[in-house]
């Protein structure tokens, strides 16, 4: 199958493309876990040790746009307000600072309890243990709180929640609504992007979300969206030009997908923060579609993708 991807016909090399994706798709990560918010800090407290090449990309990135450092940032927030909570119990405040948080970074907000020493969980006389468990009742006195302008606040923390606990249903019900008051609000295409049941439906969504402009359209809404185009692109391209005869619309339509892929891919990786969770998954697309478009135009020490390969060795 991989000789098979130098053939000159590309429907050919799409086919291939398939079959190496599916041998591998039992074991793969899907990348959705979430990250101990104590092992990260119990690292960054005794010191992480980077290449310097890997330093070296994130020093010219700028570190404070890093994944790693807003995620940190974030986690401290999330903490601090969750500390302030206890005391105040006010779920509308800490409503609003968790949306503050949402729109940062993908791990924005630590998914602790509230415990001793030793860890074990205190009783708070609180209706939830965990403290992402909060979002729901947060949500709710946002919107108890009646103002029109907070609407999207009380949205986009229910449908994070929704995310982290993968409760894509209640998530696919929510969004509608939302987008109906709210067109232009990204994050809501891009929850719809990770909840959507097909392929072709979280393409369309990501492309609509990154049409989006506004305070909403954050950094990590955006590559969270772009990465879901780039993935999805990918997928459809192979269904649709598996099945199509060359010449049909199907068959254009693959190859457009594999073409804006490539694109979007490209873009990825020029503009993301190189130490984004997607980075190594965008640059495998990247050599992927450049692979399987050019077959055996490329050349026979694969330079034209040489590029991608020596990123991953900085970074990885």
């Amino acid at each position: 199958m991989v000789a098979t991807l130098r053939s000159k016909d590309i429907q050919t090399r799409v086919s291939a493309l398939g079959g190496i994706l599916r041998l591998h798709l039992h074991n793969a990560d899907n990348g959705r876990s979430q990250p101990d918010p104590n092992v990260i800090m119990a690292n960054v407290q005794t010191g992480i040790q980077l290449p310097d090449s890997s330093t070296s990309a994130l020093a010219a990135y700028g570190m404070e746009r890093s994944d790693l450092t807003l995620m940190l940032s974030c986690l401290r927030d999330h903490q601090n307000a969750m500390m302030k909570f206890v005391q105040t119990h006010d779920y509308y405040a800490l409503g609003m600072k968790l949306f503050q948080l949402i729109g940062r970074t993908e791990f924005s907000l630590a998914d602790g309890i509230f415990g001793d020493e030793h860890g074990r969980p205190i009783e708070m006389g609180l209706p939830f243990a965990k403290w992402v468990d909060a979002m729901p009742h947060c949500a709710n006195a946002i919107r108890e709180k009646g103002k029109p302008s907070e609407a999207d606040a009380a949205n986009v923390v229910e449908l994070k929640y929704f995310i982290l606990r993968a409760r894509y249903k209640e998530l696919r019900a929510l969004c509608p609504v939302a987008l109906k008051n709210s067109p232009t609000v990204a994050f809501y295409y891009y929850a719809m992007s990770l909840g959507s049941e097909e392929h072709e439906d979280a393409l369309r969504w990501a492309k609509k979300g990154l049409k989006c402009t506004g305070p909403t359209m954050t950094p990590y809404v955006r590559f969270g969206l772009l990465y879901s185009a780039i993935m999805n692109a990918g997928l459809m391209g192979i269904e649709y030009m598996t099945k199509a005869a060359r010449g049909e619309s199907a068959w254009e339509d693959a190859y457009t997908f594999l073409r804006v892929g490539l694109e979007d891919a490209k873009t990825f990786i020029a503009e993301a923060p190189p130490d984004s969770r997607n980075m190594s998954s965008a640059i495998l697309w990247c050599i992927l579609f450049t692979v399987t478009l050019r077959g055996s135009d490329l050349s026979n020490d694969l330079r034209e993708i040489q590029v991608c390969s020596m990123i991953t060795t900085i970074l990885f």
